[in-house]
C-alpha cells in the first residue's frame, strides 16, 4: 500500500512541479537559503559542545572565543531568512495565479456535453481551491521537504562526527517506524476521501439552492431545501468527526516514536560518556540533537499529515487539467472568413447516450439568405438540429456543412463567429446591462464605453432602451445573478440585443419570443425581419404564428424530416403542420388522427 500510495504521491507533484518549473531560478535560490539556514542554526548547536568542554576545561580564551563563533553564525540567518521567504512567497503567488487561470481555462474549453452533465458546486470548489493545493505543495511538502528532513539529516551528520553508532541508530529506528506510520496514515487517506464526496455534496446543495433561490421561493420549499442541507450537515458533522480521530492516531504514533528515539539516543550517550568515549559537551550536544530530532520526527509527520489533507483535494483539481474536450480542433482547419450561409444535413444520426437516437438519418437543405423554421413535436430533435450546426456534439454519422465544408473541418473559434444564438432562456451575467449586451464586442470596460451609441441602437432594435433609460443607474445597472433582477422578457430583450449588435451571419432563434407579450413581439418580429436580412435564418417555434412568414419549414420529428415548405404549403398537405396548425388555432368540433405526432390518437373539442 505504501508503495502505491508514493506513486501516487509522486505523480501528483510531478504535476504540481510542472507549474513551479516555470519559476525554477527562485525555487532553487529559496531551496538553497533554507538548507544553508538550517546549516547554520544546527551548526550553532554543534559549537555549544565547545563551550561546554571549555568551560569544564577552565580555558577561559575558548570559552569566548567559541561564544564569538556562536554569534557570527547566529546573525548571518538575518541576511539568509528574508531571501528564503522572499522568493519563496513570490513562487507560491505566481503558481496559484498560473495554476487558477490554466484550470479555468481547460474547464472552458471543454465541449458542451461536459458542462450539461456537471455540478456546478463541485466544480466550483475543486477551482477555488487552488490557493490551498498551492499552500500544501510550497509550504506543507516542499516546506516538510527543506526544513523537516533537513533539520533531521543535518543532526544526524553532526552527530556522526562524535558517534557513528548513535547516528546509525537513529537512523535505524526512524526507518523501522515507516510501518507505523503507514499504519496511521492508511485510515487518514480511506477518511479524507469520504469527507471529500460529503464536502462536495453540501456544496452542491448550497449552490442549487441559492442559485436556483427564485424556484425555491416560488414553491415554498424553503423548508425542505433547509431539511436537505441539514441531513447533508449530519453527515458532515460524523464524517469530519472520523476523520479528525484518525488524527489522534497519528499523533500517538508520532509522540510514541519520538519518545523512543530519544530513550534510546538518551542510553546510548550515557553508556558513551560512562566509557569516556565522549566528552560532556559531545554528550549535551548529542542529548539536544536528540530532542531535536524527536520534534522534527512529529513535525515531519504533522507535515506530512497536512499534506495527505489535502492531496485528494489536489488530486480533483489536476484531474481538471487532464479532461479533454471531445470536440476536437481539425490539425488543418478550413477557413470559413466569409460565409455565404449554405446549410446542409445530409443522412445524419446522432444520440446522446448512444442507445436511442435523436436523428436518424436527417437530411436536409437551408440556402444562403433563407428564413426557414424547424417545428414539430417536443423531444422531436429541433434542438439538436442546432447544437449539431453549431458543433456543440459531433454527428455519429452522416455529416453537417455550411457552404460544402464540414463544420468538423472548421475551427471552433471561427464557427462560433458565424452564429448569433438567441436562446429561450437568457443566462446573464452578474453585471452591468452595458457589459451583457456589449459582450459580443468585447469584455472590456473602455471598448463597451466606447461602444456606447451602437449598443444603445441594438437596444432600441430590441425594443428594450427605453425600459433601460428608465432605470436609475441606466446601462451600468447590474442585473443580478443570471439576470434575476430583471423579467424573462426583459432579459430575452438583453439577449436580443447582444445578437444584433453581432451581427452574425447565421441567426438561431429558440423561442425567441416565447418570454414577450404581443405587443412587443410585434416590435420584435419587425427587428428580426431587419437583422435577418441577407442572412441564414433558423427558427425552433411552438407558436406556429411566429413562423408564417418563413421561406421554408422543416417539421421535425421521431428524428426525421416529415414535410416541408411554406406555411401555405404546408396546409394544403394536410400533415401534421396542417393537424398543429388547427390545434393551435382553435380546434375542431371532431376527432382528429394525427398519425405523424408520436401515432398517438388525439381528440380536441372547441
Amino acid at each position: 500500500m505504501f508503495v502505491r500510495f508514493l506513486k501516487y504521491f509522486f505523480l501528483i507533484y510531478k504535476k504540481h512541479f510542472s507549474f513551479v518549473a516555470k519559476y525554477k531560478w527562485k525555487f532553487l535560490v529559496s531551496f538553497a537559503a533554507s538548507i544553508l539556514l538550517l546549516f547554520l542554526l544546527n551548526y550553532a548547536y554543534f559549537a555549544i559542545g565547545s563551550i561546554i568542554d571549555s568551560v569544564n576545561a577552565n580555558d577561559a580564551q575558548n570559552v569566548l572565543g567559541a561564544i564569538v563563533k556562536i554569534a557570527i553564525i547566529l546573525s548571518l540567518p538575518i541576511i539568509v531568512e528574508p531571501i528564503t521567504f522572499h522568493f519563496r512567497s513570490r513562487v507560491f503567488s505566481s503558481v496559484v495565479k498560473d495554476l487558477t487561470a490554466k484550470v479555468y481555462g481547460n474547464v472552458m474549453s471543454l465541449d458542451y456535453s461536459y458542462h450539461t452533465d456537471k455540478e456546478t458546486g463541485k466544480l466550483v470548489s475543486k477551482i477555488i481551491n487552488t490557493g490551498d493545493v498551492v499552500t500544501m505543495f510550497i509550504w506543507s511538502l516542499d516546506w516538510f521537504t527543506i526544513e523537516n528532513l533537513a533539520s533531521l539529516l543535518i543532526p544526524l551528520v553532526l552527530i556522526s562526527t562524535i558517534s557513528s553508532k548513535i547516528a546509525l541508530a537513529i537512523f535505524l529506528i526512524i526507518i523501522a517506524s515507516l510501518p507505523l506510520f503507514t499504519f496511521a496514515l492508511r485510515f487518514n487517506i480511506k477518511r479524507r476521501k469520504i469527507l471529500k464526496e460529503a464536502d462536495y455534496k453540501r456544496n452542491s446543495i448550497i449552490v442549487d439552492g441559492i442559485g436556483n433561490y427564485e424556484t425555491v421561493k416560488s414553491f415554498g420549499r424553503k423548508d425542505e431545501e433547509q431539511h436537505l442541507l441539514d441531513e447533508s450537515l449530519l453527515v458532515c458533522e460524523s464524517t469530519v468527526n472520523k476523520y479528525q480521530d484518525t488524527f489522534r492516531l497519528i499523533d500517538f504514533v508520532t509522540r510514541l516514536v519520538g519518545i523512543i528515539l530519544f530513550a534510546c539516543g538518551g542510553y546510548m550517550v550515557y553508556i558513551d560518556f560512562k566509557s569516556g568515549m565522549s566528552s560532556l559537551g559531545e554528550s549535551v550536544v548529542v542529548l539536544t540533537y536528540l530532542i531535536q530530532i524527536s520534534n522534527r520526527v512529529m513535525g515531519l509527520i504533522f507535515s506530512f499529515r497536512e499534506v495527505l489533507k489535502n492531496l485528494p483535494i489536489a488530486e480533483d483539481l489536476y484531474d481538471l487539467l487532464d479532461l479533454k474536450s471531445k470536440i476536437t480542433e481539425p490539425p488543418n482547419p478550413v477557413s470559413l472568413s466569409d460565409p455565404e450561409g449554405l446549410i446542409i444535413f445530409d443522412q445524419v444520426e446522432f444520440s446522446y447516450d448512444k442507445k436511442k437516437k435523436v436523428l436518424d438519418k436527417l437530411s436536409l437543405t437551408i440556402n444562403p439568405n433563407q428564413n426557414i423554421a424547424l417545428v414539430g413535436p417536443s423531444g422531436g430533435g429541433k434542438s439538436t438540429i442546432v447544437k449539431l450546426l453549431m458543433r456543440y456534439y459531433d454527428v455519429d454519422a452522416g455529416s453537417v456543412k455550411i457552404d460544402g465544408i464540414d463544420v468538423r473541418s472548421i475551427a471552433t473559434s471561427d464557427l462560433s463567429n458565424v452564429f448569433g444564438l438567441v436562446p429561450q432562456e437568457p443566462v446573464l451575467f452578474n453585471r452591468s446591462i452595458l457589459f451583457n449586451v456589449g459582450y459580443s464586442l468585447s469584455s472590456e470596460e473602455g471598448v463597451l464605453r466606447e461602444s456606447l451609441s451602437q449598443i444603445e441602437d441594438a437596444c432600441e432594435k430590441a425594443q428594450i432602451r427605453d425600459f433601460i433609460r428608465s432605470l436609475p443607474d441606466g446601462y451600468d445597472t447590474v442585473v443580478g445573478e443570471r439576470g434575476i433582477k430583471l423579467s424573462g422578457g426583459q432579459k430575452q430583450r438583453l439577449a436580443i440585443a447582444r445578437v444584433i449588435l453581432k451581427d452574425p451571419e447565421i441567426i438561431i432563434f429558440d423561442e425567441a419570443t416565447s418570454m414577450l407579450d404581443s405587443e412587443s413581439e410585434l416590435a420584435i418580429q419587425k427587428a428580426f425581419t431587419e437583422l435577418s436580412k441577407n442572412k441564414t435564418t433558423i427558427i425552433i417555434a411552438h407558436r406556429l404564428s411566429t413562423i408564417i412568414h418563413c421561406d421554408n419549414i422543416f417539421v421535425i420529428d421521431e428524428g426525421q424530416l416529415k414535410e416541408s415548405g411554406t406555411h401555405a404549403q404546408l396546409l394544403k398537405k394536410k400533415g401534421i403542420y396542417a393537424t398543429l396548425w388547427i390545434i393551435q388555432s382553435g380546434g375542431f368540433k371532431k376527432k382528429l388522427t394525427l398519425n405523424g405526432v408520436n401515432n398517438v390518437k388525439k381528440e380536441f373539442i372547441n
